[in-house]
């Protein structure tokens, strides 16, 4: 099928838009990267992941304007508005994102320390509070358990149990 000027130039500047759209999408899963300090294999995921998402991306736009044929201009428009949003607005977009970071972090950081100390100072209570129980358990057991002694001796044979029983009934 046949596309006129128009359309492959609407389809070329919509592309432009859609390089821009991959790039912020980039810059996200870079500012993920940078915050949380992702080791190599979860590194090479997270890359997998942008290329499928973008190819995915690729797709799709080729799909809505162009009936599904991808065309080499849509990947260049593509292409070249990513490359030239990473090389000019990008450097000053990675140091505004580092000092995001850094502010993240930081307000991330005061959170996780007041988190920390109100579970200590609950633990703490509840630490009490288990304490407490388990002593009063621990009185109660043994209260029982010295019954139960009594209780036992009683019916060995002791001298305050049949022992007295006996010579009671031995005097009559």
């Amino acid at each position: 099928m046949e596309y006129n000027f128009y359309q492959q130039s609407i389809s070329f500047l919509l592309s432009l838009l859609l390089g821009i759209v991959l790039w912020l999408f980039y810059e996200i899963l870079k500012s993920i990267r940078i915050m949380f300090n992702i080791k190599k294999v979860l590194l090479i995921l997270i890359d997998l992941l942008f290329m499928i998402v973008s190819s995915i991306a690729t797709y799709l736009f080729a799909l809505a304007f162009l009936n599904g044929s991808v065309r080499v201009f849509i990947v260049f428009g593509i292409s070249l508005s990513f490359f030239i949003t990473h090389f000019t607005i990008g450097k000053y977009f990675d140091k505004l994102l580092i000092k995001l970071i850094y502010v993240f972090k930081k307000f991330f950081n005061k959170i996780i320390n007041l988190f920390k100390k109100i579970i200590k100072k609950l633990l703490k209570i509840l630490y009490n509070v288990l304490y407490n129980m388990f002593e009063k358990i621990c009185k109660f057991v043994s209260f029982f358990k010295n019954v139960f002694k009594l209780h036992n001796l009683n019916k060995k044979g002791n001298k305050y149990g049949k022992q007295k029983e006996r010579d009671w009934q031995s005097t009559e």
